[in-house]
């Protein structure tokens, strides 16, 4: 008891103090009460074997191990029907996170792209339905153990009381246990990795489907090596993802156990980045200006949060100045809408300062301002931008988005 209650970590403590348990009233343990009853009874058949003459001990001997024998198969039926209550318990509440209206909207999503129209089309070439648990596909491979495994220990009972020879039985469970094996380690059937990799998924959940996801092999942001899209579906020996491209993309077990995920829809807040390419030969003092109004427009605007990680700043000058913006929108908030707001009221600062703007893929830097690089007119423009006035462009702090739409 002491070991179960300081080693295996699932055991339930009524104390935070797993080594000095007072409030523990319980002094006998069911799971001990067997233990100690197979080691009572090989003790008493030793003994008896020992004081009875042989005839008669050869029957005792018979009749105690015969007991033992049932008491192990009851543990191992016991351990057997433990393991797939705990199977139907994970598939239950996978099934009740699918009834939430986050998953259930996201796995309708899937539904909805993943169909043609076309009826017959779609029974073909389409999941029947988008709300497959990995549990529900674990316990589909576990059935097979689980029957054979029954099967197997009734039969080395009825061969322990059929009185055949203990080398045959203990042939048949090593052959038994070496199939199992093989069959665990991916030798036969390839059940092994599937196995491990929808026990991953049904336990540590890093997905459902339905989620948006990024798969590959470094965790790199990159999307040349990765695969995007949709979990559509979780079968017995492949992870089905429908990418941008809709097309199906069937990933094996065995090789997306060694593919690092990224779970897109997990996000709280969705970030907002832009980079802006101004011209070079825009006069610094309106580039300034505009940078501020920018980092003005963040910081007053209701939508963002205020607490997170914000930028609005000039990185490089490569191609113009580069300016890049960063911010989270608040929980709930619209990134398009409040990325849309933003670009308006920075169009609309950028035009009363007369500012240029650049593409930043083009290696040419140009403007279409006249005379700009003249530096009289370059000094008035700079001595303008200081009387530009650009706070009606800022915020309003009682004009918010609406929550909750994406």
């Amino acid at each position: 008891q002491h070991l179960r209650r300081t080693v295996f970590f699932w055991e339930k403590r009524p104390v935070e103090d797993r080594f000095f348990q007072q409030n523990v009233t319980r002094w006998v343990d069911p799971i001990s009460i067997g233990l100690m009853l197979l080691a009572a009874l090989f003790l008493i058949r030793n003994a008896c074997c020992i004081i009875l003459e042989d005839n008669v001990a050869q029957q005792v001997h018979f009749c105690f191990t015969g007991l033992m024998v049932m008491i192990c198969a009851i543990f191992y039926f016991n351990m057997l029907d433990r393991i797939n209550d705990v199977l139907q318990t994970m598939i239950t509440d996978q099934e009740i996170i699918n009834h939430s209206k986050p998953v259930e909207k996201m796995q309708n999503i899937v539904h909805n792209i993943s169909r043609s129209g076309d009826t017959e089309r779609d029974i073909v070439y389409s999941f029947s339905h988008t709300h497959t648990v990995p549990a529900k596909v674990l316990h589909y491979i576990w059935s097979i153990y689980y029957l054979i495994g029954k099967i197997l220990g009734a039969l080395v009972v009825l061969a322990f009381f059929a009185q055949v020879e203990s080398e045959t039985i203990n042939r048949f469970l090593l052959g038994s246990l070496l199939i199992s094996g093989a069959a665990s380690g991916g030798f036969m059937l390839e059940l092994g990795p599937s196995t491990i990799s929808l026990l991953r998924l049904s336990l540590y959940k890093p997905f459902y489907v339905g989620d948006l996801v990024t798969l590959n092999k470094t965790g790199d942001m990159a999307m040349t090596e990765a695969v995007v899209g949709f979990v559509e579906n979780i079968t017995m020996m492949y992870v089905v993802i429908r990418n941008f491209e809709m097309k199906q993309v069937w990933i094996s077990h065995k090789a997306f156990n060694e593919l690092v995920i990224q779970n897109w829809t997990r996000r709280p807040t969705k970030t907002v980045l832009l980079n802006i390419g101004i011209s070079t030969k825009a006069p610094k003092t309106k580039v300034q200006s505009l940078q501020e109004f920018g980092k003005k427009w963040i910081k007053g605007s209701p939508d963002i949060q205020q607490n997170n990680y914000q930028k609005c700043h000039i990185t490089s000058t490569s191609n113009g100045y580069n300016l890049e913006i960063i911010f989270f929108p608040m929980v709930g908030v619209s990134h398009r809408q409040i990325r849309q707001k933003f670009l308006m009221s920075f169009m609309s600062a950028a035009e009363r300062l007369n500012v240029p703007f650049v593409p930043l893929q083009l290696m040419q830097n140009f403007c279409e301002d006249c005379e700009v690089g003249n530096v009289e007119a370059m000094s008035a423009a700079a001595h303008a931008a200081k009387e530009v006035v650009l706070d009606d462009l800022l915020p309003d702090p009682d004009d918010m988005l609406e929550r909750g739409k994406e």
